[in-house]
């Protein structure tokens, strides 16, 4: 039997591209999947009133699941979330801002199988109009330090068994999230890459970015946490 894979979508703000991101999903040729939506909208705001309406959607499709978190947390903690009531043996990761392209899910999954030496991998990716290219494998910190190359989120497939090992995602990241796992991630693992683009990021008019003081705040927690890397 083909490995199943977990679809983790985390979404805050009431984006209306989380029905493009879904269905891409459900539209891929690799049909042993799950998708797990995470609503991390405070239960009385309007980000939740319009993605339950959203949802709606998807309310006879047994493939997805849609779980409401009972505050708003952050996105680290929606993707926790998602991944601790996952089943699979692969995660892949995906904002509600992105879509996967039909041979997503298969392209990781047939890579995986075939490099057990690696914890996950990643794609190429459409970003703007462009195609955003890697040949990079293996230990990519010093690239994700320097600012040259870091791995999309929505790009990536991890095996379940590395993510668990690692705790998931640090919920006391607000910014930066990505980032700090992956470091975390390259410190015991590898990833490697499928040299063809099978997301795009499609962007959306929710922006929930600190700015000003905080996001001085946060950008400083990130440093400090790895200043001897």
């Amino acid at each position: 039997m083909k490995p199943l894979v977990s679809v983790v979508i985390p979404t805050y703000g009431g984006n209306p591209s989380i029905q493009q991101s879904i269905d891409s999903v459900l539209q891929q040729k690799y049909d042993r999947f799950e998708i797990i939506v995470v609503d991390d909208n405070d239960p009385k705001s309007k980000g939740r009133s319009v993605t339950e309406s959203l949802m709606k959607k998807y309310k006879n499709e047994q493939r997805v699941t849609y779980i409401k978190h009972e505050k708003n947390k952050n996105g680290a903690a929606a993707r926790n979330t998602g991944v601790k009531a996952s089943k699979g043996t692969y995660i892949a990761l995906l904002d509600d801002d992105d879509r996967f392209f039909p041979d997503k899910l298969g392209e990781q999954v047939a890579y995986l199988e075939k490099h057990p030496e690696h914890g996950a991998v990643y794609c190429w990716r459409y970003q703007a109009g462009s195609l955003i290219t890697s040949t990079l494998e293996g230990d990519l910190s010093r690239e994700i330090l320097d600012l040259s190359f870091t791995p999309y989120t929505s790009s990536i497939m991890i095996r379940a068994n590395c993510y668990q090992a690692l705790n998931g995602f640090d919920e006391s990241f607000r910014r930066h999230q990505d980032f700090e796992f992956l470091l975390r991630f390259f410190e015991r693992y590898t990833i490697g890459v499928v040299k063809k683009p099978l997301v795009e990021i499609i962007g959306n008019s929710v922006n929930n970015q600190p700015k000003g003081e905080k996001a001085i705040e946060l950008k400083k927690q990130f440093l400090s946490t790895f200043q001897d890397t």
